[in-house]
């Protein structure tokens, strides 16, 4: 049965979610697809800094 949230081990939680926007898609499947989308040459988020002029305070 599927549950609003669900955070069991083991357990494919796409499959079971409630609000399954991937009808019949396995979790596998989704991280899969959004894996394959990511540019491997893109800096991590954290890594991401604004650029300042120069001159700028860092405020």
């Amino acid at each position: 049965m599927p549950k609003r949230v669900n955070q069991a081990a083991g357990e494919d939680l796409v499959l079971t979610s409630a609000c399954n926007y991937y009808d019949g898609v396995t979790q596998k499947e989704a991280e899969d697809f959004y894996n394959a989308m990511k540019d491997p040459k893109d800096e991590p988020p954290h890594l991401l800094r604004l650029e300042q002029s120069p001159g700028e305070s860092g405020r």
